[in-house]
């Protein structure tokens, strides 16, 4: 390897060791818009008010996906206004058993309280769920008159039929309808559809007051934010997000720890979300575009496992300004994994909360990762991918390669010319160099032709940094033996290690100018520090890779041997 090559790799070590600090630079709070939230919910009989003809809601366009509910069929809620005020029921759970998620709603205050996704579990084992546990209200709505403001936090609903719904067929679809009338006159109508085989929930929130109070605007709220899943807790807290598709526009935000916020935009919005790691909720009309998002974020001291950590709470929610004697609001929620493919299929640029990074490399990250996913679909084992992965990538850069190692071995080759050009331009730097120049077009050699695979490689790394720390498809996947999660790092340094040795082998094989010799050393030790703690996935392949080069460049010396001892024997 000559020195330019060993420089451009120490150029590369800083940048990848600087990377997490680049990207927390770019992930720092930017400048927005705050609100005061008012934390007490008044529930108050509003004045009577100069009532204005009710509006229709638009329905949004059915979206033809296998996952969305949007095409399920919308049935009026009306009200009947001889209904007396609910004022306290019994706790009812409902329970919904799908192929994919059990999840229990709760008659008070009509929302969710339990959303456990069967197909993921925790470090511990047990089947995560997307409710926090500090989660008292998860889906909150909230409207607001010309003088108070009204909440379905902690309000009795009524509630009439099954308490355990199961659905297993594709094609099989369930729903929940709470219902209530406040002592204030306001009355509420909760509906919730779902289908087994997606983790899309279609919401329809009907109010309206008895006395026909005007209602001016009217917000869905995610409450609680979400709890982390992942047996490294610190390093997925930095993964806890806000993110909204606003304008036409994505943007993905977090907060400092220990700062709280309070964020409104105003503007026409496709949805918001709260997001973790691997996990989101996503509050979107569909097709219907809302006029605003809210988010709020705490902080909280939980106890996880035998440590504190302070965790965030981010809350998000969707804010419409349709205004009328009666509010129709028609939501489709999804509350389940990052799964981008998925969210893809679905629409409504939801895909874009899985975090892949700096948006130039996006789409080869998307990329890789539908090739590790086909690849998959016949090799079900992820370890196995990867190793075929790097094969594959060895094959379609063996061209450039073969002339990295050319390159390396012509260099070889002009070693006894370079030091005697060194030794006698010595004093003479600029001389020296035109001399070099010389030598390298006498014998066709490119003294940078070793860099360019390592170069075209560097975009391939970082995007699959991205995948193998990011995609929930790479989550809790096991490789063999100790490596039972690809998205984590090797818990006992054994890939790291192995790394460094195949690339000692190979600084030894290509490394021949004893000036250089000391780096055979210095950069497999240097290389550890930087790939010790990151995900197995990404290490086995960066050591498959060394692997294949540690052959290849053995059978092109090889060959090279041969073809001199040939000519001997032929003089």
């Amino acid at each position: 390897m000559d020195k330019k090559t060993i420089i451009g790799l120490v150029v590369i070590g800083i940048l990848i060791l600087l990377l997490p600090y680049y990207q927390k630079l770019l992930r720092e709070d930017k400048p927005v818009e705050s609100v005061e939230q008012t934390a007490s919910q008044e529930e108050v009989t509003g004045e009577e008010t100069v009532t204005p003809p009710g509006s229709d809601v638009q329905q949004e366009t059915p979206a033809e996906k296998e996952e969305s509910l949007a095409a399920a069929p919308k049935t009026e809620l009306a009200f009947d206004t001889s209904l007396a005020p609910v004022d306290s029921v019994d706790e009812t759970k409902v329970t919904v058993v799908t192929n994919l998620y059990r999840a229990e709603f709760s008659n008070i205050g009509g929302d969710i309280t339990s959303f456990k996704l069967l197909e993921y579990s925790k470090a511990d084992g047990e089947i995560v769920d997307l409710v926090s546990p500090y989660a008292e209200h998860t889906l909150e709505f909230q409207l607001e008159t010309e003088s108070s403001r009204f909440s379905t936090k902690n309000v009795p609903f009524t509630y009439e039929g099954d308490t355990m719904i199961v659905l297993e067929n594709p094609d099989e679809a369930g729903e929940i309808v709470f219902s209530t009338v406040m002592p204030n006159g306001l009355q509420v109508l909760r509906k919730y559809q779902f289908k087994a085989d997606s983790y899309i929930i279609d919401h329809n929130v009907t109010a309206a007051f008895t006395d026909s109070t005007y209602i001016k605007n009217s917000t869905l709220w995610w409450n609680g934010g979400l709890y982390p899943t992942e047996q490294d807790v610190n390093q997925e807290l930095r993964y806890f997000k806000f993110c909204d598709y606003l304008g036409g526009e994505f943007n993905r935000e977090g907060f400092k720890k220990g700062k709280e916020i309070s964020i409104q935009k105003d503007g026409l919005t496709d949805w918001a979300a709260t997001a973790n790691k691997y996990f989101s909720v996503i509050l979107s009309g569909g097709a219907l575009k809302y006029d605003g998002v809210k988010a709020t974020g705490e902080w909280h001291t939980e106890t996880i496992g035998d440590k504190e950590y302070d965790i965030p709470e981010i809350e998000v929610g969707l804010v419409s300004k349709r205004e009328g004697v009666q509010v129709s609001q028609d939501y489709i929620i999804y509350i389940g994994p990052q799964d981008f493919f998925r969210l893809k299929d679905i629409g409504y640029e939801f895909h874009k909360v899985v975090d892949f990074g700096w948006q130039i490399l996006a789409p080869l990250a998307s990329g890789l990762l539908w090739v590790f996913v086909k690849i998959h679909k016949v090799i079900p084992n992820y370890g196995l991918v990867i190793i075929i992965f790097s094969l594959l990538i060895k094959v379609i850069l063996y061209p450039l390669t073969r002339k990295q190692l050319k390159s390396m071995s012509d260099m070889k080759k002009l070693q006894p010319q370079m030091n005697q050009l060194r030794e006698e331009y010595k004093n003479d730097p600029q001389k020296l160099n035109a001399q070099m120049m010389k030598l390298y077009k006498e014998h066709g050699v490119n003294p940078l032709g070793g860099c360019l695979p390592l170069v075209l490689q560097m975009p391939i790394f970082f995007a699959l940094f991205r995948v193998f720390y990011n995609t929930i498809e790479l989550r809790a996947q096991p490789f063999l033996f100790w490596i039972t999660d690809l998205s984590q790092k090797d818990p006992y340094y054994i890939l790291p290690i192995i790394m460094c040795v195949t690339m000692f082998i190979q600084q030894k094989i290509s490394v021949q100018d004893p000036k250089q010799k000391m780096m055979a050393y210095i950069m497999p030790v240097f290389f550890f520090l930087i790939f010790r703690n990151m995900p197995s996935g990404l290490v086995l392949y960066w050591t498959t890779f060394n692997v294949l080069s540690v052959i290849h460049q053995y059978l092109m010396d090889l060959g090279g041997k041969e073809e001199v001892l040939s000519l001997k024997q032929n003089e």
